[in-house]
Parts: structure tokens; sequence; C-alpha cells
């Protein structure tokens, strides 16, 4: 089945009290194919064995237009509900079409608002019908390009998305560009249906990515610019180490530097302030001079802050609008007004926009020139010589350093930066030594002179109080770190083992900041042991434990991010665990990921929860979770469409299995078990119409039942009802019956 469609059709099919739109939906689907658009519609043939809700949610996000047509039992079915919400999330076209009409009770307290809001296509009236049908087509074939771009970009974007968000499927090159012209279009001329948040997330990260722009994002991603630096990958290191320590301060100057200085620019960027942002490029650069990520940024950062200048030099050597250095170092491309510069044919590391689209270009490798020929024939020279740059900033009389009042405005705690000996003032920082040779010890050595001389100078109300404060907590830090330093150092699985059990025994002693402190201890000491002794399956179960210990405590504290990092890898080294998997569940969600939610959560509402908790299904104990969350602060607005979802999860039918699967059985009497999800009640039978006598009884997972006695081909007919009173299609298992 073709994930990609021009339409998905959402009805209901009805059941004993509501008229459905089953046959229309039929008829509207051959009706649609013959004027040669492709049609996703559910007409009960997705076989067993496959997730038959993923197969829907895949229809969906492969589908141009959503029509859904409105009857009164699709208005108040859980299912179609499910199915609007998806595609009002997806920021579908959304066509409403009217088959019956529902009662004006049943519109208001039913039917979802999107749907009441937007204009309905009257089917209601048999006679109009070929009418209806041409509105239908002129919707439909309204700005179809746009729509079908839409398509596409949400089917990446959510595959980013479902799949942990990961680099490698993010957007690159001319696909890259493309969606940025689309979506600025889509803005400008107020499209419709705009562009969902998780589309431009998806761009927007798309481009930081391809232009590298890791230092003004996270201290992560600090780390990423500096990954080349032997230094900084030890620093990393131990920033990674050391943040279950207690936070200590003297051993992570620089990394605590980093994260200061990654602030503070993704707040001067968010804030577009290009000086700021150059500032912190340069400084980034400083770092590590090898590094073209850096490189990237920092011309980036130089170019929104000025404009390049306007040469009277001829294009003569290697033009064109797709053009490399003569080394392949670099490449070079244009696109409308930006031109892009890669390293060879990897990613992008900068961009530069002019104010005319450009027509040519040419790179003269002697003077690390970019010429740039625009369309009215303007040359632009852009500068690619970074030394020479970096040398050009400091006699800038337009670029000020960051006054104390403007980091307090970003948000940042001028304390820490002093405690830490960074100056205030960014613009005077020091160059640091040169990234060749050892390194490692020039730079150590020049950034403890630089906050040996900040310490000295500093007199301020501020510094004083926080060298107080630090000298006043230097003894008890420095004890903490010295004993964990001397269990990080050990190599001994017993010693090792020992400290697990005495940080589990005060991690469960502990409350508030200090609980997450040492449940960051705990899990370092797993990772550490897990190292050593990757073969232990006692260590790798301590390790999975720890990570489901403090993923908790990261969602208690609203730490939302963190703690799905966690919970992710705790259900991957145990994906048994029932507590791990219902607070995966939460962290997904409290994380805004809905849909991810609620496909984990399905498979298990109606499970037994009742020896690890006080609740007999996890159903409960998930209510009980948002409803305890929900009186600590404002959550993400899925939890309440998740909590509308828990009381009335669609049924999901996976197996049906008569003695196990057996081709043939010698008893009339056998054993019949059921794989299926959100069933309340179901209905058995020996015939497919049900009239045998059969009574709707309480859905259970297994069941003996008495086949009819002859010999030969035997059939059971089976069909749940969940908990909103909905009735399923029949579902139908068989095997031989030898005498």
């Amino acid at each position: 089945m073709p994930n990609n469609r021009d339409i998905f059709i959402s009805y209901g099919r009805g059941n004993e009290q509501s008229k459905g739109s089953k046959a229309f939906a039929f008829q509207l689907h051959q009706i649609l194919e013959e004027k040669n658009y492709s049609v996703w519609l559910d007409k009960e043939d997705i076989p067993l064995g496959v997730d038959y809700q993923q197969e829907i949610d895949v229809g969906i996000k492969g589908a141009d237009n959503f029509l859904f047509i409105i009857s009164p039992h699709s208005v108040k079915s859980a299912y179609c509900y499910r199915e609007v919400q998806l595609a009002v999330e997806l920021n579908k076209r959304i066509i409403p079409i009217l088959h019956v009409l529902p009662s004006n009770d049943v519109v208001e307290e039913s039917t979802h608002p999107t749907i009441k809001r937007l204009n309905w296509i009257p089917f209601d009236q048999p006679e109009n019908q070929e009418e209806a049908v041409e509105n239908l087509i002129e919707v439909i074939k309204t700005d179809r390009d746009y729509i079908t771009y839409h398509t596409e970009l949400i089917s990446k974007a959510s595959d980013w998305a479902e799949k942990g968000r990961h680099r490698d499927f993010l957007l690159r090159k001319r696909a890259l560009k493309d969606a940025e012209k689309w979506i600025k279009r889509a803005k400008t001329e107020k499209k419709e249906p705009a562009p969902p948040e998780l589309l431009e997330e998806f761009i927007s990260k798309s481009r930081r990515v391809s232009q590298y722009r890791f230092i003004i994002t996270s201290v992560s991603i600090v780390a990423l610019i500096l990954f080349g630096s032997i230094l900084t990958m030890a620093l990393w290191f131990k920033h990674q180490q050391q943040q279950a320590t207690l936070q200590a301060f003297h051993n992570m100057k620089r990394a605590q530097s980093n994260k200061l200085i990654a602030k503070t620019t993704s707040q001067c960027d968010d804030e577009k302030n290009p000086a700021a942002s150059l500032q912190i490029a340069a400084l980034a650069y400083r770092v590590d001079d090898q590094n073209e990520m850096a490189r990237g940024n920092l011309l980036q950062a130089y170019y929104q802050m000025y404009d390049p200048q306007v040469s009277n030099e001829n294009l003569t050597g290697n033009k064109g609008t797709d053009i490399f250095s003569d080394n392949q170092q670099y490449h070079f491309y244009a696109s409308g007004n930006d031109i892009m510069m890669a390293v060879g044919e990897g990613e992008e590391i900068a961009v530069f926009t002019a104010n005319e689209p450009i027509s040519q270009l040419d790179y003269k490798e002697s003077d690390k020139q970019l010429l740039a020929e625009t369309s009215n024939g303007t040359v632009l020279q852009y500068n690619l010589d970074v030394k020479k740059i970096i040398s050009s900033l400091s006699r800038q009389r337009n670029l000020p350093g960051l006054s104390k009042k403007q980091i307090q405005k970003y948000g940042i705690d001028v304390r820490e930066l002093e405690d830490l000996g960074l100056k205030v003032s960014l613009s005077t920082l020091p160059d640091l030594p040169s990234t060749t040779g050892s390194k490692k010890v020039q730079i150590e050595e020049k950034i403890e002179e630089i906050v040996a001389e900040e310490t000295q100078e500093s007199n301020s109300e501020n510094t004083t109080s926080a060298q107080n404060t630090l000298a006043n907590t230097t003894n008890a830090v420095a004890s903490a770190v010295d004993e964990f330093k001397q269990i990080m150092a050990s190599t001994d699985k017993y010693e090792l083992s020992n400290a697990f059990k005495n940080h589990l025994s005060l991690f469960q002693k502990s409350y508030g900041p200090e609980k997450i402190m040492v449940g960051e201890e705990l899990v370092a000491i797993g990772q550490k042991a897990n190292r050593l002794f990757p073969n232990d399956k006692n260590i790798n179960e301590a390790l999975g434990k720890s990570y489901g210990l403090i993923g908790w405590e990261y969602l208690k504290s609203q730490k939302f991010k963190e703690a799905l990092a966690n919970l992710e890898k705790a259900n991957k080294i145990d994906g048994n665990d029932g507590k791990i998997k219902k607070n995966l569940v939460l962290a997904n969600l409290l994380n805004g990921n809905l849909t991810k939610a609620t496909r984990q959560a399905i498979p298990m509402l109606e499970k037994d929860c009742s020896k690890i908790s006080k609740y007999s299904t996890y159903r409960e104990w998930l209510i009980a979770d948002l409803n305890s969350f929900s009186q600590s602060g404002n959550l993400p607005s899925e939890v309440s469409r998740f909590t509308k979802m828990l009381e009335s999860v669609p049924l999901q039918v996976k197996n049906i299995a008569i003695n196990n699967g057996s081709k043939y059985t010698y008893k009339p009497q056998v054993n019949l078990k059921f794989d299926v999800n959100g069933a309340k009640e179901m209905m058995i039978s020996n015939v497919p119409t049900f009239a045998d006598g059969a009574q709707w009884e309480s859905f259970s997972d297994e069941k003996t039942w008495d086949l009819n006695p002859n010999a030969g081909l035997k059939k059971v007919y089976v069909k749940f009802r969940d908990f909103n009173g909905e009735v399923s299609r029949h579902y139908t298992g068989s095997i031989i019956l030898n005498k």
C-alpha cells in the first residue's frame, strides 16, 4: 500500500445505534479514483498481524487532503476524532463532507472543533451530487503543488521526529533551500494549511545543522565545534563525568564557560543581536582555528553584521553558479539571493545572502576572495580570510562588548560568569595561543592565567558575594568530589558494585535537587562499570535501573528532555519493565510527542500492573500521574488530548489464534487466544451472521470454545466492542477438525 496519496477518507461505519457512511465512502472512493485521484480508504482489508492504527497514521501523513465524511456516527466516533486530531496536528488540508446531518446537540457536544469551524461541502442531497463532486474537485485542485509539497515535507519531518530527531534525517543542500523558499512563501502569502510547528522546527534544525552553527544552540553543540581539539574532548568528558559530582566548579572552568558562552550566544541570536553573535563566533574560532565548522560560523556571523565590498573586478576565472576552489577544498553554489559555502562535497558551513539574485560566482584562491555577480551587474567581494577578519574586529568601533546589564537581561547569572573567571566584556578577551603543537598544555596554561588575573582584578559586590558563597561550600564540595573521584578511578568490580549499592541507598533517602545529583552520580557509576564489564548482565541491569530512576526524577522536576533521554536508554536495556515503559509514555507526551506517546501507550493500557503499583491497569496509573503533573504547573496541550484518548482508546486487533495456530485438531473443543487492545467486550460465533445465539461477554485474552462437531474446515467468527460501545468488524480464525 503506497504511502503517498492525494486523498485520505475518514468515515464512520455505523453500528446498531447510529447511521454510518460506509457505502457512501466506498462510492466516493470510486468516483475520485475514476477522476485519477489516488485515495486511501480503510476497506477493512488490513491483514491481521499488521499494526492497524499505524497503517491509518501513515495513510493520513502521506495524504495531501483529509476528507472527513460527516454523519451521526463519525462525529461521535473516537476513531474518527483521533484521525481528525492527527490531521490537525499535521496541518493537513481538511475538507468536511456532509453525508447525514447529525442533530444540533450531537454537533455541539461531539464534533471536533476544527470540523465545526470549516465549511462543509453538502453531499446529503442525492439530486445535487454531481454539483457537490465538482465543488469537491475544485477544492482539491486549489494550490495542488503547494499541498503536495506540504505533504512531502510533513512526511520527512514526521520520520525525523519518530526516529529520535537524528540529524541523518534532516534536509540538506538544495532540498533544504527549496523547503526554506516554500515555507517563506507560505508565511508571506498566508497559505492554507499553514506549516505545522513540527515542520518549522524540522526546517530550522536542518538549517542549523547544515550551517554547523553548533556554537549558538547548546553546550553539547559547543563541544562538537571544539571536537577536533584533544583538549576539548577531555573537557567534555570531564563535564559529563562531573555533572554528577555536585558541579565541581574548579575542575570545570572551561566546560562551564563554554556552557555560559553558548547560552549567551543563543540568547543574543534570539534577540537578533549580530554583534554579540559575531563576538562569540570569533571566540569559538580562536579556541580551535583548525575546525571548519567554527570557520564557517564566523564567516556567516561577520556577513550578517557587515555588507560585502562592491568590487570593480570582472569575473574571469572559475565562473558559474556551482564552483569549487582550485584545491577542491571548498564548494560554493548559488540559489536565488543566497550563496552556500561547503567543505568539499560535505555539509554547508555558511550561507551569505545578497540583496539581489546571484548570477555568477568566482573564487580567487590566492587572495581567499569570493566574487559574486548579481542580476543587476554588481560584483560583490566576500573576504574569506578569517585571520584578517578577526584582526579587523578589534578596530571596529560599532562592535561593543557585552555589559553586565545586557548579560543579566539575557538571563545569565553574572556571578557565575565571574566565579569562573570569564570576562564580562567578551570583545576584550585575550587571544588564545595557536592550536598547533602542544595545544593542550598551552591552552590550559593560558586559561589559568586569565582566571588568575580576573580573580585578582574583580572587586565588585557580586564577585565578592559569589566568592564568599564558593568559599563556604568548598570543603563540602571538595570532600564529595574526592570521594567520587576515587570511585570513578576504580577498575575493581567489587568496589564499583558497592559504590552503586551505596549510592542507590542514598538516592532513595534523598529529596529534591540533592536526589537528582545523587541520581546523576548513580548513572555515572553504572556507566563506568558497564564500560569495564560490558558482558556482565547484572551491571547492565543496574545501569538500566539507574537510567529509569533518574528519568522519573527529571520528570517530576519538569526536566522533560533529560527525562526522555534517560528513559529511552532504560527502555533499550530492559524493554519489559512496566514502570519504565509507563514513564517513557509520559516523557514523550510531556515533550509534545503525542503520536509516539499514544502508540506506546495503547498496547499496555489494559494490562495488569497491580504487582508494581497500587493501580489495577496502566490506564489508571497514567491518568493518576497526569493528574499529579497537572497540579504542578502548565503542561503541553497534548496532555488534555491524550487524556481524552485514554478514555476512548481505539481497538487494535493484532491476532486471533486457535490452538496456538495449529492447522488441525482431533477434538471439537479448542483454545482461542486474542491479541487485542482496547476491547471491553467480545462476541464469538461459529457462523458469520452470529445467529447461533452468540452474546456479548467481557473481553478475555483466552477462551475455551466448542466448534461444530462435524469434520472438515471450521471457522470461528469474533467481533469486539470498545469502551465507547463501538463495534468492530468481525474477524475470522480457521482450523481443520479431523475425526
